[in-house]
């Protein structure tokens, strides 16, 4: 984290990047240990889990990106977005990626 961020925006980007960077390393660790020792079951806490370690590297890189983008241009910004909204589409849809990929290579 640096000491310094551009826009009103930055200092709290880089609270929150830092504290869902260490939540995501935590929930990581809790489900590899659970993969040895089993002590979380089938149940809902263990559903929670593998949903957040889905989701908890995006929003690390989400954050991390808007963080990155404080001060900068709204045309920057909007690029962003729209790179970030093809990702998650993505995530949902994994044969939109396939077809995206094969419009690139041809």
């Amino acid at each position: 984290m640096a000491e310094h961020k551009e826009g009103a925006w930055g200092s709290v980007l880089d609270w929150l990047g830092g504290i869902a960077a260490f939540l995501t390393l935590v929930v990581f660790a809790v489900l590899a240990i659970n993969a040895h020792w089993d002590f979380l079951g089938d149940g809902v806490i263990y559903n929670i889990l593998v949903v957040v370690k889905t989701w908890a590297p995006l929003t690390v890189v989400a954050i991390t990106a808007l963080e990155f983008c404080s001060g900068k241009s709204v045309l920057f910004k909007i690029i962003f977005v729209l790179i970030g909204a093809i990702v998650v589409v993505s995530m949902f849809f994994p044969e939109t990626w396939e077809k995206v990929i094969g419009i690139i290579t041809e």
